[in-house]
């Protein structure tokens, strides 16, 4: 179990290094991070739902208001909405409450979703944090840490889409020769 002031100072050497350093967020994996993310808001599941580059679901070209876009989970609702939410109990709540992960088995109580933004201050994907138990809404505190965090997490994804499309480019231009 991590010590509360270990994830204080986790969140804080995140937020330094996304925000005071421009070299490779190497020490922080988005996993990690996502996990110490749900340590402070005491959820026991968290989810990183990445955007693939090539994906024209949430590039834009389909709206909310497709049938095939209905959400289904809150990651889909943090991407197609593109903002933080945050649920105290998705079964009592009309706009959560007919989700999968609150109707299906282990029926999903507390909800927490935070959009993941790229450098470029592009949607890459979304963090979302799950209780089984509803509880009030978090402190200020807590959902600074947590924003800091998905901050940290989007930095390092961002890194790696980068590095990964890189690598891509460089594949194509060999392939050519």
């Amino acid at each position: 179990m991590i010590a509360a002031d270990d994830v204080r100072t986790y969140v804080c050497t995140a937020l330094e290094r996304v925000e005071g350093s421009p070299f490779p967020f190497a020490p922080f994996s988005p996993a990690a991070t996502a996990l110490v993310a749900g340590r402070i808001l005491g959820c026991p599941s968290t989810t990183l739902a990445v955007i693939s580059p090539r994906d024209e679901l949430f590039a834009g070209v389909a709206t909310p208001f497709d049938v095939g876009l209905r959400p289904t989970t809150l990651s889909h609702m943090v991407l197609l909405e593109g903002r933080e939410i945050i649920v105290p109990d998705a079964q009592n709540d009309a706009r959560f409450c007919a989700l999968l992960q609150v109707i299906l088995f282990p029926h999903a109580r507390f909800l927490a979703g935070f959009p993941l933004m790229g450098r470029k201050n592009q949607l890459i994907g979304a963090m979302t944090l799950v209780d089984y138990e509803p509880r009030p809404h978090p402190n200020a505190r807590d959902c600074d840490d947590v924003r800091h965090l998905a901050k940290a997490t989007a930095y390092a994804l961002d890194e790696h889409m980068t590095a990964c499309q890189a690598r891509t480019a460089a594949h194509r231009a060999l392939d050519r020769v």
